[in-house]
């Protein structure tokens, strides 16, 4: 199982690989889902649980907006609450 902090952490280190390169957009680059993933996954998470996640988050929120969240994140602000759901939903707590 992956902690709320593990979940964002996947977010921050894809915006930190992610965000220099690839221009905010509606909608997401397709190297995003596999580096999400990884993260994901080498937190702990399993390979089905974190693509769950990454689909949620895909589905409900503009690339823009992820990137806008996780960036607020690591600057020590509160998780998105999306991917709280999202963790919860895809048996990720």
């Amino acid at each position: 199982m992956i902690i709320r902090k593990a979940v964002s952490a996947a977010t921050v280190a894809v915006v930190a690989s992610l965000a220099a390169a690839v221009p905010a957009a509606a909608s997401y680059p397709p190297a995003t889902r596999e580096a999400f993933v990884h993260v994901c996954v080498t937190k702990g998470s399993s390979l089905k649980g974190c693509v769950c996640l990454f689909n949620y988050v895909q589905s409900r929120e503009t690339y823009k907006v992820f990137l806008n969240q996780a960036r607020v994140y690591e600057k020590g602000g509160p998780i998105a609450r999306i991917e709280i759901t999202g963790a919860a939903r895809c048996g990720l707590t």
